[in-house]
């Protein structure tokens, strides 16, 4: 693997910064332009010559459509406090949000749904989640996999019950690099680097012929198989770095078969 393409060497703001424009293709007139400023000041900011103001750091991170997480890695590297606050979903302030999850995981009852952040841990579930997990895995199984990387990914998790692993693992495997690659979150990266294999960037030609409009996901339960889709939902116009993360993941029936199957196991 190229590490290079999985994290940036320094915590300076000018290195972040150059970091996050190459990234978006970005070349410094044209974010000099956005942000109304000389290419000249912004080669200093990168080289380190010149200090961006607070405001100006705001306006470079608004510039690169940069998630809430990196603009506040931004500011404290320039020697500033973060601007968006990370709240537990737990908190006072973050009540209604909470509330209106678990009305949406309850309504999804019997089929399977639940609320995940930037690093797929499991913040919320509804009992249809935790029926077909206990009936996979056993009772301890969110206490042992509060994570849905690592629920998915281990050998004593969903991995032997993934019928179609070879298509599946590698996809989502791809997908969590993106994310580990255009957040730089530290956990995702270093998850990323330890789960890189050859089995896990495997030729993809099987998903060009598969037959459906959609990937699904596909459990052995006993000696039958079931076959479900997911939706991914996020909140509207998030204000700050917790709402902005959290990911409602609802799945689906994929056929009327594993509808009845799921069904008939949740009762």
């Amino acid at each position: 693997m190229n590490t290079q393409t999985l994290q940036h060497a320094s915590s300076d703001v000018g290195s972040q910064l150059k970091f996050w424009r190459q990234q978006k293709n970005k070349s410094q007139l044209e974010l000099a332009l956005d942000v109304g400023i000389s290419t000249r000041h912004l080669s200093f900011v990168e080289n380190g010559k010149s200090q961006p103001s607070r405001e100006m750091v705001l306006y470079l991170g608004q510039a690169l459509q940069l998630p809430y997480r990196q603009q506040n890695s931004l500011l404290v590297a320039a020697g500033y406090a973060p601007q968006f606050k990370e709240q537990n979903l737990d908190s006072d302030a973050l009540q209604v949000v909470k509330q209106s999850l678990q009305q949406l995981l309850q309504n999804h009852n019997p089929m399977p749904a639940l609320v995940l952040n930037s690093r797929y841990d499991v913040l919320l579930h509804n009992a249809g989640y935790e029926a077909m997990m206990g009936h996979l895995l056993g009772p301890d199984v969110l206490t042992r996999f509060p994570n849905a990387l690592q629920l998915f990914f281990a050998a004593d998790g969903l991995r032997p019950h993934v019928h179609n692993w070879s298509v599946v693992a590698p996809l989502l495997f791809a997908r969590v690099r993106e994310e580990a690659i255009s957040s730089q979150d530290p956990w995702l990266l270093d998850w990323v680097s330890q789960m890189d294999t050859d089995e896990l960037t495997a030729d993809w030609t099987g998903v060009w012929d598969y037959g459906l409009p959609m990937l699904t996901l596909e459990l052995a339960v006993g000696d039958q198989v079931g076959r479900f889709f997911t939706t991914i939902a996020t909140i509207g116009t998030p204000l700050d770095l917790t709402t902005q993360e959290i990911r409602l993941e609802m799945l689906y029936p994929a056929d009327v078969a594993t509808a009845a199957l799921f069904t008939a196991h949740a009762d």
